[in-house]
């Protein structure tokens, strides 16, 4: 099991301006930084194994001073929805836009179902990568089946051992993934992990409901 921490990166200057920047690469605003350091404050008693960010400008900064000094990974799969042609256009255009291209690319762009896909693979390297190990999971419980005497013999030999018990449990334990990225790739998380269509995923994203929040907890 892999626990997910989600952060939107900090307000930029084409947020300011209610423009939708998708692929194109703006930086924080002053606000966005204040936003970040914030965060940053929030968050310090929390701890994470390992840190991936958008590879976008906006995503990175945000990334680098909430987790200042921890080592941070960029990942072109987190991105923004890339909105094509309309990259860089008002919001007003842009977001009904959004919600009528969930199968339907944005012109020499991106719909929905493309973000979801790159954020599938996402998890499915973090499952491959993070996820304890369950390969070796997989093999123990492969070598128990059907062999009852393997299996008496091993719970012989771990009973009254906590410390071996605990050294094994951690060693299957999942890891805690720290994200920062856009709002497509958030949405296509509540899609592939949470069981919502799109329409609910749009519905009740946090961005209408105004229910912002020091970070989203998602289960791999």
């Amino acid at each position: 099991m892999i626990n997910i921490t989600y952060f939107v990166h900090g307000t930029t200057t084409d947020n300011e301006e209610d423009i939708s920047s998708g692929w194109k690469d703006v930086g924080l605003s002053e606000l966005g930084v204040r936003q970040s350091i914030e965060l940053k404050e929030n968050i310090k008693d929390k701890k994470f194994d390992v840190v991936f960010c958008s590879d976008l400008k906006r995503a990175v900064d945000s990334a680098k001073i909430v987790f200042e000094g921890a080592p941070i990974i960029a990942d072109i799969r987190l991105r923004e929805c890339n909105y094509g042609k309309f990259n860089g256009k008002s919001s007003l255009i842009v977001e009904p836009m959004q919600e009528k291209n969930i199968t339907e690319s944005f012109p020499e762009g991106e719909s929905c179902e493309d973000v979801k896909n790159r954020i599938a693979d996402f998890l499915e390297f973090l499952h491959q990568n993070y996820d304890g190990n369950p390969r070796t999971q997989r093999a123990e419980q492969s070598s128990h089946d059907g062999n009852p005497r393997t299996q008496r013999a091993e719970q012989s030999s771990h009973d009254g051992n906590p410390r071996t018990q605990r050294a094994e449990q951690s060693s299957h334990d999942g890891k805690h993934v720290a994200i920062v990225s856009h709002k497509a790739p958030q949405l296509a998380l509540d899609v592939l992990l949470k069981g919502k269509t799109w329409e609910q995923a749009f519905a009740e994203d946090w961005r209408k409901t105004k229910a912002w929040r020091p970070g989203w907890e998602y289960t791999l």
